[in-house]
């Protein structure tokens, strides 16, 4: 799922991805319009097969919102340049790695155009999508990272101005940090071992020190494992969270208005939401996970 103002009314905007079919010959992306009141209405629309994961970006600079969306049974990245009216363009499609489960856009060549990565998990590769600024791609390269990749960020981690990359390794319990060197390259590989099968992550100031951290949802220890950033793209080993059944994905935001980021994850199998709210500038300490039952659902494919 992706959030943003797709049709240009000031409103967020919610994106999901088509999923892996479940049977079906096609699959669907389905975009949610808000009304700025907490109301969507929902638009279905024919995706790639396989369509699992999305993010949306302004690739070509015209104002509007695009999307980027993985394939992972047909090896490929897909963009549609968004219309500003909350519909897309057809796909332009590119071919990737192996099984392609997250993707991060980022400049990664310093040209100031958005570039894209995907984290192909067959291959333990990323494969860099390098932008134009008009919303076309060239391959780049193919980045060796982990065993079993499951995610991936671009952040500047170290202050200098370049992306980095960070991905979650499942088969080998660890996250990968490669420091990226401005011109579409990375440098060595610096893995950090985690909790058990790491599948989702993200970034944030969880200690209020100004240095972005590193949240991972452990799917199968039901823990989000912390990584507290040192500012010069290390980490140091942080809390360990427990949360709901076979935590999926994972987000930090301040949902208390404190200053400090709270902790939130999608749970599997107990089929709910967990929230963990950041009491002393270290995610979750003190305070018990509770689960979020959603009063309000919209029916899409």
């Amino acid at each position: 799922v992706a959030t943003g103002d797709v049709n240009g009314d000031g409103n967020s905007d919610i994106v999901t991805a088509g999923g892996m079919g479940y049977g079906l010959d096609k699959d669907y992306y389905s975009v949610l319009l808000g009304d700025g009141e907490g109301n969507f209405t929902v638009t279905d629309y024919e995706v790639a097969f396989g369509s699992e994961f999305v993010a949306l970006e302004d690739l070509n600079g015209d104002g509007n919102l695009d999307m980027v969306t993985t394939s992972a049974a047909l090896n490929r990245v897909s963009v549609r340049l968004g219309n500003g009216d909350g519909t897309f363009a057809p796909e332009t499609d590119y071919s990737v790695g192996s099984f392609p489960v997250g993707v991060a856009i980022g400049d990664v060549d310093g040209d100031g155009d958005f570039d894209i990565v995907s984290a192909n998990s067959n291959s333990d590769r990323l494969s860099v999508l390098l932008g134009d600024g008009s919303g076309s791609f060239v391959a780049g390269s193919q980045v060796a990272f982990g065993v079993g990749i499951s995610a991936v960020d671009l952040e500047d981690l170290d202050s200098d101005g370049d992306s980095d990359i960070i991905g979650a390794n499942r088969f080998s319990n660890k996250v990968s940090v490669r420091l990226g060197s401005g011109n579409g390259t990375f440098g060595p590989q610096t893995d950090y071992s985690v909790g058990s099968e790491p599948v989702a992550l993200a970034v944030g100031d969880a200690d209020g020190n100004g240095k972005k951290d590193i949240a991972i949802a452990n799917r199968s220890d039901s823990k989000v494992s912390v990584l507290l950033g040192q500012g010069d793209g290390t980490f140091i080993a942080g809390n360990d969270v427990a949360v709901g059944s076979e935590p999926a994905s994972v987000a930090l935001a301040d949902l208390d208005f404190d200053g400090d980021k709270d902790l939130l994850t999608g749970n599997i199998s107990s089929n709910n939401v967990s929230v963990r709210l950041n009491t002393t500038n270290s995610v979750g300490v003190g305070v018990p996970a509770s689960a979020v039952i959603l009063t309000t659902r919209f029916s899409i494919r």
